[in-house]
């Protein structure tokens, strides 16, 4: 039993690790815990042209976990759309947890009205990780200024 057990985790793993996304992408995580009616329960992600991304069906008392590459827009804005297709509102328990590519959660909640609801979501990194940011202890002079040479700063990586 422990040999399969660890087999799986590192099946898992394998798999988690796999899912790298394009340069013009951004991977973000979909975890939803449900109950029931789990078919009437939907997530949609929105842009300004229209439905980017619909999570797959979901299956009563089975908690969902899904890697998506969305493309990225030029702010990283999206609309979090949630649905109940029979207009009664998500099953009590049911939750949705949105985490970005370093386990970051973007959202983390549940429907409230019976049929739809839209929330802004914004999957911008302000400083990415192994970001490469110049440095220095001695700005002088006109430093603010775009043409500024920064070329004996030191090159540091968030």
């Amino acid at each position: 039993m422990i040999k399969q057990t660890l087999v799986v985790l590192v099946l898992v793993y394998l798999v988690a690790s796999q899912n790298t996304c394009q340069q013009n992408e951004l991977q973000i995580e979909f975890r939803m815990k449900c109950k029931n009616y789990c078919n009437e329960e939907k997530v949609q992600i929105l842009t300004e042209w229209g439905v980017l991304y619909t999570e797959p069906t979901y299956v009563n008392n089975v908690d969902s976990d899904n890697f998506v590459c969305l493309d990225k827009t030029s702010t990283e804005m999206y609309t979090l759309q949630l649905m109940d297709t029979y207009s009664d509102g998500w099953d009590a328990g049911s939750y949705l947890t949105i985490l970005g590519e370093y386990g970051n959660v973007f959202y983390k909640g549940y429907m409230i009205n019976k049929s739809r609801e839209s929330f802004p979501l914004s999957l911008h990194y302000f400083i990415r990780k192994n970001s490469e940011w110049k440095m220095t202890n001695t700005a002088e002079g006109s430093w603010t200024e775009t043409t500024y040479s920064d070329d004996s700063w030191s090159t540091e990586t968030l």
